[in-house]
């Protein structure tokens, strides 16, 4: 689980389009490009299973920061270094 939590965090991958308006199965596909990027087969599927395990554990709102700053970023391919708060926040909050 936390493994999981590791891949979803740093490439935030969903169906789902959350709140703030991030396509996470978009940034997904999008990432798939990235050299070194974890391989995603479904990328659909992987974010609407880290959409529902965020909403059990409580942590929507972390969730969302974490989609909306990829979303926010010129490089997808660079974008865990530009979201390393959000993402550590995601990934203490689920594994708590």
């Amino acid at each position: 689980m936390v493994r999981d939590w590791m891949i979803v965090s740093v490439v935030l991958l969903g169906l789902s389009t959350v709140a703030c308006g991030a396509d996470c199965a978009k940034l997904c596909e999008d990432q798939q490009k990235c050299d070194g990027a974890p391989k995603i087969d479904d990328c659909e599927k992987t974010c609407e299973d880290a959409e529902k395990d965020a909403e059990a554990a409580g942590c929507e709102s972390q969730y969302e920061e974490a989609l909306s700053c990829l979303d926010d970023q010129d490089d997808v391919c660079k974008a865990g270094e530009g979201c390393k708060s959000e993402n550590k926040a995601l990934t203490e909050c689920v594994t708590k």
